[in-house]
């Protein structure tokens, strides 16, 4: 029927032509031919084909086939470096907090202070039981009766310590605020202080902040009558740390830069002269002055070197290589983290590596270098994974 009406219309054609063009020669009309009715038949019989495999092949060729038989399964093609490599880091940030706040905890344990107590014989023989809890209870009441306040202090020390194990955090604020006033009066400055940083090291309210403030000056003046310049130095520092999240920038600038940075230098102190740089270059950060912070951080890093303090090295490099990081700044932070990663690997500072790591591995990705950054996620996956066989 279809070749009937194609055929119909060449004649047609051919008759149109022929009283137009009257010498029509054969290979002109072969020509036509072919144009006009060979091409349309061939284009027809391919769709008509088509149709045909659509309809006998429904699965494979209709991905909207909803009869019987199995349904249509598109392979997808292979991922790129590229995108098998984003989809790592994507699964990494999502997993990272866990480690990020698993290091908080290390480090925070590390850095609470606790105290060699010495049970005595008379207290020995009646303490048989087996809870910690029970019997540091016991060694305050010990000392409460002997009115030893040096050494019920450092027995409430560390019972607070026990709590802040178990998040008893109340508990343990009260035990330190009374473990501190003791060693006002009785103990040695060295202890007060110890106690005084782990009632800071917790996450205190508004009112413990006031308290720890009025706490930090009593010692302050202590520091002064004996003229102990690092304990001077060291109480202007964590009353800044205090001031600082209170939003009192210039305060806690002033404290950093006009009493402790003289106090420091005159005891040739340059490890702490570090840290109290790299605190003040945090202090700039929280107000959003990234270029102040940067040139603080150097600062850090030139004390550091000049004096031989790596780990205080190895920090500074880090601090600013997460600021450049920040700023966009990838192929510089990457120098300040492959220096900081050397000085941490050869002093075996792993936590540190880790967040290293994590900051280099997303600058690396920024800059599409995915063979350094697969590298470097690969090394990150081992300290994690290394730390979570440590710690959980």
């Amino acid at each position: 029927m279809h070749l009937s009406i194609i055929f119909s219309i060449f004649v047609l054609i051919i008759k149109a032509l022929a009283n137009k063009q009257k010498h029509l020669t054969f290979r002109k009309v072969l020509i036509l031919f072919c144009a006009f009715c060979v091409v349309p038949v061939l284009v027809f019989a391919q769709k008509k084909d088509h149709q045909d495999q659509v309809k006998n092949n429904p699965s494979k060729y209709n991905r909207y086939f909803d009869g019987i038989g199995p349904k249509v399964f598109l392979i997808p093609p292979p991922k790129t470096e590229k995108q098998i490599i984003t989809d790592r880091y994507i699964l990494k940030r999502k997993e990272h907090p866990q480690v990020e706040s698993l290091l908080l905890k290390i480090n925070f344990d590390k850095d609470l202070k606790r105290f060699e107590i010495i049970i005595p014989v008379e207290l020995a023989n009646s303490l048989i039981i087996n809870n910690e809890e029970q019997k540091l209870i016991a060694g305050i009441h010990y000392y409460k009766k002997k009115d030893n306040k040096t050494q019920l202090s450092r027995w409430q020390n560390n019972l607070a310590i026990l709590y802040i194990t178990l998040e008893k955090y109340e508990q343990a604020s009260a035990l330190l605020i009374d473990a501190s006033e003791n060693q006002e009066q009785f103990g040695s400055i060295e202890d007060q202080f110890a106690i005084l940083n782990n009632f800071t090291q917790l996450e205190l309210n508004a009112a413990n902040i006031i308290k720890a403030l009025s706490l930090y000056d009593k010692l302050l003046l202590r520091a002064k009558k004996s003229k102990n310049n690092n304990y001077q130095a060291l109480s202007y520092i964590e009353i800044a740390k205090l001031q600082a999240p209170l939003g009192n920038f210039s305060e806690a600038h002033n404290l950093i830069i006009k009493k402790t940075m003289p106090l420091l230098q005159r005891s040739k102190n340059y490890s702490t002269i570090v840290k109290a740089l790299n605190y003040l270059g945090s202090f700039k950060e929280l107000q959003k002055q990234e270029t102040e912070a940067k040139w603080i951080y150097l600062q850090a890093v030139d004390v550091a070197k000049n004096n031989n303090d790596e780990d205080g090295l190895a920090i500074s490099f880090f601090n600013l290589a997460q600021i450049k990081h920040k700023a966009g700044d990838d192929a510089l932070a990457i120098a300040d983290y492959k220096s900081a990663k050397e000085i941490a690997v050869k002093n075996n500072m792993d936590n540190l590596l880790i967040a290293i790591n994590d900051g280099m591995g997303d600058a690396y990705l920024k800059l599409n270098d995915f063979k350094a950054a697969t590298l470097v996620l690969n090394e990150y996956q081992i300290l994690k994974l290394n730390l979570l066989k440590r710690y959980l």
